[in-house]
């Protein structure tokens, strides 16, 4: 595999709309017949590889710090939305089962922020990050859902309002769940490093 490093306005190259589920506009590049000189490769002819892989570890970090970002909102609106929602004369929040669930996302917000910030220190160190990535990206993925779909339950029907913003991040959730690889995925490139590490 080799990398070339492309022009932006590169005669050929182009941009076609992408359908996603995510609130963002999301677009996919389209190469028609574009040339590139020989001195715009990177690394070298057939060693791309460790630059592709690279990129996404960097890439799937990134992005596990800002689904990080989209759990820590829908858990802030759930937190906000049930201390105001009074029902049986008092606050829905204040019930058990309620906290419990807001304590669960909380959980899950903070487990995938250390996972996350750990796989990004990795990176900015210089260390070795497959296994940190992975780790981030697995717990992420899965507790994006668990955190919107409380979110959405605990909002009841003003949370599939599309005037109320939670959907939002419902659909980010969704998005980023799938994109980069999807938790069992990631879990697969951790199972190859457990047995070294329990071996250690």
């Amino acid at each position: 595999m080799s990398v070339f490093l492309v022009e932006g306005k590169a005669v050929g190259l182009g941009l076609a709309p992408l359908v996603s589920i995510a609130p963002d506009r999301q677009f996919g590049v389209v190469f028609n017949k574009v040339a590139v000189p020989g001195d715009s490769v990177l690394g070298g002819l057939g060693n791309g590889q460790p630059l592709v892989e690279s990129t996404l570890r960097k890439a799937t970090a990134m992005q596990c710090v800002q689904t990080v970002g989209v759990m820590q909102q829908a858990l802030q609106m759930t937190a906000d939305y049930t201390s105001t929602r009074i029902q049986f004369d008092r606050p829905i929040g204040s019930f058990q089962a309620v906290q419990h669930r807001l304590a669960d996302m909380m959980i899950d917000v903070e487990g995938a922020r250390w996972t996350s910030y750990r796989a990004v220190w990795h990176l900015d160190q210089g260390r070795p990050a497959a296994r940190e990535v992975a780790i981030a990206k697995a717990w992420t993925s899965d507790a994006c859902q668990r955190v919107a779909y409380a979110a959405q339950h605990l909002h009841g029907g003003v949370g599939m309002d599309l005037d109320y913003d939670l959907h939002y991040y419902f659909r980010w959730a969704k998005a980023m769940e799938l994109n980069l690889g999807v938790a069992p995925v990631h879990r697969k490139d951790i199972e190859p490093i457990v047995p070294a590490v329990q071996a250690a």
